[in-house]
């Protein structure tokens, strides 16, 4: 009886199909690996909600309808909850959202933001922003500043306004170039400093999109667009 060669001598003497199998396995396994670890943060902060308070319905119903006029439509789903103080370790401060690829953004609000619709439709904008473009484009490519620059726009509180920016120009040091606060580390400061970033970020995305006639995906504002906006800002201010 005549044996013909197993699958895996086919090939010149190439990888049978069992050991490709092994292979992606293998490779898959280690791929769940990485992205529980990148998302390590995410899976503490689901872990926090799942034993978290919940929040008031009226609230989040008014930050929906204030996103959904902002983006068209909400298409996030956010897992939104009120801790009364830290769990697990994880704390929320005013407000924090947690974005994981492929999987639902996590909202934790502290109890200085759980009672305010603007600070709820700040957090769920970005959130709504990572389920547009992506979390991992989101993550990667989009600048801080320009990210809460446009859920800026759906949070009106006044110490982000014109006139409080004004005052945070009169004392604290004004980035030179927005390329300056395009990180988190560059971006999130502490005390006035930190809101003016806010400020500045928000007027900055806010002239852009009124000339643009609103938000449609993209990552950033043009670099050659970018500068003219940033000086308007501060020479109105």
């Amino acid at each position: 009886m005549r044996h013909w060669p197993q699958a895996t001598a086919l090939c010149c003497g190439g990888p049978s199909v069992r050991d490709m199998i092994t292979l992606f396995r293998r490779l898959a396994i280690g791929l769940c690996v990485l992205l529980v670890l990148l998302n390590f943060s995410w899976i503490r902060a689901a872990s926090a909600a799942a034993v978290s308070e919940p929040c008031d319905a009226s609230l989040l119903n008014q930050a929906e309808q204030r996103v959904a006029a902002f983006f068209g439509t909400t298409k996030s789903k956010p897992w939104i909850r009120c801790p009364v103080r830290p769990r697990l370790g994880v704390g929320a401060g005013i407000g924090a959202t947690f974005i994981s690829p492929g999987l639902p953004s996590v909202i934790l609000l502290g109890p200085d933001g759980a009672g305010s619709v603007d600070v709820i439709a700040h957090e769920w904008a970005h959130a709504e922003i990572a389920q547009r473009v992506g979390g991992l484009r989101r993550n990667l490519l989009m600048p801080v500043w320009f990210d809460e620059g446009l859920a800026m726009q759906v949070d009106w509180r006044a110490h982000f306004e014109t006139a409080a920016l004004r005052d945070y120009l009169s004392t604290e040091t004004v980035p030179g170039h927005l390329d300056e606060i395009a990180s988190q580390r560059g971006f999130h400061q502490p005390g006035r400093q930190g809101s003016l970033h806010y400020a500045l970020s928000k007027c900055v995305v806010g002239k852009w999109l009124q000339e643009q006639g609103g938000w449609r995906g993209q990552l950033e504002i043009p670099a050659a667009a970018a500068p003219a906006h940033l000086a308007q800002c501060l020479d109105d201010s």
